[in-house]
């Protein structure tokens, strides 16, 4: 992706950016040894306590709890798996360093983001295609954290963010995808983020932006239904596929 002015000004406005994920890129490099095994991703994990702790209370929530607590990381990574974890530590490793002033917003951000992370990756069929779903999930509102930061608003939230009206300058969506570009993340999921509002120019997994899409609205829809999601977002006409079947992994 190529130098872009506007997002390279709007980047440079912002005091604390999003931090930069060195964990993430340490646990990739391991898991591209040949010997490794995930008790050395656990290892790399118990060295940071506070990502440790938010990985383990994401296997014990619902959408990966069996039922049997998880007390440890030794246990939380064979529960979750390599792809799962390693897109947790993105997520965790970018949203930190934040301006104090939207610490309140994102709670609710991530929240939203871990729903519509595990709704794209239950709809994916290879481990590859899981693993990018649920990363670009987890990731697909950063560029928001971008522009929150740069003008802390007094009031927001992820509603508001999916129902506004379009501002002038970058998209939240081409913001984000440049951001994890310069930061090496894998181009399928920084190009996920970057289409997730106009899937059909995704053109080499369309299928993964379309999810995004269409999970991130459902998600903001108080007691959705099909007729009801595409009331309040008639641009999911086209995917009424995508929202039965983002539906029905929602309520399993």
């Amino acid at each position: 992706m190529s130098e872009d002015p506007a997002i390279e000004s709007l980047i440079e406005s912002v005091p604390k950016l999003p931090s930069r994920p060195s964990l993430y890129h340490e646990i990739t490099r391991t898991m591209e040894q040949p010997q490794s095994s995930l008790a050395d991703v656990a290892s790399l994990l118990e060295r940071d306590v506070a990502i440790s702790a938010r990985v383990l209370h994401v296997a014990n929530s619902a959408y990966f709890s069996r039922g049997l607590p998880i007390e440890s990381v030794g246990a939380a990574v064979p529960r979750l798996g390599s792809g799962v974890v390693r897109g947790l530590v993105l997520s965790f490793e970018t949203s930190e360093g934040l301006p104090e002033a939207i610490r309140a917003y994102t709670e609710g951000l991530s929240e939203h983001a871990l729903q519509v992370a595990s709704m794209c990756r239950s709809l994916a069929e290879t481990n590859e295609d899981k693993e990018v779903a649920f990363t670009a999930g987890l990731l697909h509102d950063i560029g928001e954290l971008v522009y929150l930061s740069a003008n802390p608003p007094s009031q927001w939230s992820v509603a508001d963010h999916h129902n506004q009206v379009e501002r002038p300058g970058p998209s939240s969506a081409e913001v984000g995808a440049y951001l994890l570009t310069k930061w090496n993340i894998p181009p399928f999921v920084s190009l996920a983020v970057r289409y997730q509002d106009e899937p059909e120019r995704f053109s080499v997994r369309p299928n993964i932006a379309s999810w995004l899409r269409a999970a991130s609205r459902i998600t903001i829809t108080p007691e959705p239904t099909v007729k009801e999601v595409l009331r309040r977002f008639p641009e999911l006409e086209t995917d009424i596929p995508v929202v039965e079947a983002l539906l029905g992994a929602r309520q399993k």
